[in-house]
């Protein structure tokens, strides 16, 4: 699904497998002008060229693993290779299975009437692909241009018929795409970069599962802190990064190491300019320069919590 793109009405179709961030700034820089539909799984983002400009739009499948049909499940069967047709077959019949609940004499039985998702299917990821491209196929396939209003209609339309709850946030500026918790942003140099969100930044910063190591507790989440800062080394060089790095310095010893680093790969360097950031978030400079000011000089045990950190924990995850 990867290796090629589809065109459907004019409007180019990318499957994302990972977040490439090399790969998703490329495709991100389309999108600025270009008729785009990315998706992965039940994430994807629509961007369509408008008489008045750019229209730009995240989807969102609600429930969307409770909520396939056996149609979906069959259309698995159209573009499996014919030598992985058994395993396919395989696959999709277990989700047809008698689900077993509790044991013994009071174990219950449930016999589904169709296809089900149940939690843990392999299919998962790929029953998602199918549906978010179905429902992209959906929304250009009677697109025939307009003005932007037009093309909101025109996808409200499309989504009332579409037969999944999808959830469309329609964006005003392009900074405020996202697609696998990055988003385009502007570097100084004027190219177009894919940014991690900042809220999975702050969100990530003070935490982590299990007990540190023995030794002094404020060295230890220190080193601990040094490790994950580490790990954003692909997220964008923004200034809030930066500020990070300064301040948990990456030449200390790291014994604690990011899983980020082996999956978010193809970063850059360029600086991405403030304004990128401040417009996605809807703040000011001084507020942005108030987060960062106590990020600097916060201790472990203190908590930020500003206009700022506010503004973009509610942008990126509604909190």
């Amino acid at each position: 699904m990867s290796a090629r793109h589809y065109l459907v009405n004019g409007v180019k179709f990318y499957f994302v497998k990972s977040p490439d961030v090399a790969r998703l700034s490329h495709l991100f820089s389309k999108m600025y002008r270009e008729n785009v539909f990315l998706y992965h799984s039940d994430d994807s983002a629509i961007a369509l060229t408008c008489t008045d400009g750019m229209f730009w739009a995240n989807l969102d499948i609600s429930s969307c693993d409770t909520s396939q049909g056996p149609s979906v499940f069959q259309f698995l069967y159209l573009f499996c290779p014919d030598e992985f047709l058994p395993v396919m077959s395989l696959l999709v019949e277990q989700c047809a299975q008698t689900c077993k609940v509790g044991h013994g004499r009071s174990r219950l039985l449930f016999k589904p009437r169709r296809y089900f998702e149940y939690s843990g299917s392999l299919l998962t990821t790929l029953l998602n692909c199918v549906a978010s491209f179905t429902i992209g196929r959906a929304i250009v396939g009677g697109w025939k241009g307009g003005s932007r209003a037009d093309a909101l209609a025109h996808v409200n339309g499309a989504l009332s018929t579409c037969g999944w709850n999808v959830t469309c946030e329609v964006e005003e500026r392009f900074s405020g795409i996202q697609f696998l918790k990055h988003s385009p942003a502007f570097t100084t140099d004027g190219d177009v970069c894919a940014v991690t969100n900042l809220g999975v930044i702050l969100r990530a910063l003070g935490q982590k599962t299990g007990n540190l190591p023995k030794g002094d507790l404020y060295e230890q989440a220190r080193l601990f802190n040094s490790g994950l800062v580490a790990g954003f080394v692909h997220c964008g060089n923004t200034r809030l990064l930066r500020v990070l790095q300064e301040k948990f310095s990456l030449s200390a010893v790291v014994r604690h190491g990011s899983n980020i680093t082996k999956f978010h790969t193809g970063g850059s360097l360029s600086l991405v300019n403030d304004d990128t950031v401040i417009e996605r978030y809807g703040m000011t400079p001084g507020a942005y320069q108030e987060l960062l000011d106590l990020l600097c000089v916060s201790e472990i045990g203190d908590l930020i919590d500003c206009q700022a950190s506010r503004s973009i924990l509610l942008r990126d995850y509604g909190l």
